[in-house]
């Protein structure tokens, strides 16, 4: 079994304790959010050293980085009429990594959308009014980022 999360190790370590308890052993995962042109990939990271300094301080700025792209969206949103809360989006979010499915859900909560689908469609997905600026969200390609995740 592995656990993944987006740009997230913390639950491994626990996780393989209680594993090697039940006799399963659980795989060290990651997934990363790359881009291409016309898409977003997401690679699955697996057998990695979750515990690798570099890693971690590496994965922590791609969270540091969701979060400020987050701000940017929900300011985005509000200059063209659509508020929603900032601190509304990271309650959605929990303690994982803020995504635009979180803004989707406090665009859906707040009755500007009917689906969260259509919060893509219409505001934060491709072609859609937000644009990241340059020094929040700069996404990665496959080739880039497959070598920040070390071996395990």
């Amino acid at each position: 079994m592995a656990l993944s999360d987006h740009d997230a190790t913390d639950g491994v370590s626990i996780a393989q304790r209680v594993g090697g308890e039940l006799g399963m052993r659980v795989i060290p995962a990651i997934e990363l959010s790359t881009d291409l042109p016309g898409a977003s990939i997401h690679i699955l990271g697996l057998f990695l050293d979750h515990a690798d300094p570099s890693f971690q301080q590496t994965i922590r700025g791609f969270r540091e980085a969701r979060l400020e792209r987050a701000e940017q969206m929900v300011q985005a949103l509000t200059a063209i009429g659509v508020p929603i809360r900032l601190e509304r989006v990271f309650e959605i979010a929990g303690e994982g990594s803020v995504g635009r499915p979180h803004v989707a859900q406090a665009l859906l909560e707040a009755g500007h959308i009917q689906t969260i689908d259509e919060a893509f469609e219409r505001f934060i997905g491709r072609g859609g009014p937000w644009k990241p600026a340059s020094t929040a969200w700069k996404p990665t390609t496959p080739k880039t980022t497959a070598p920040t995740t070390p071996a395990y």
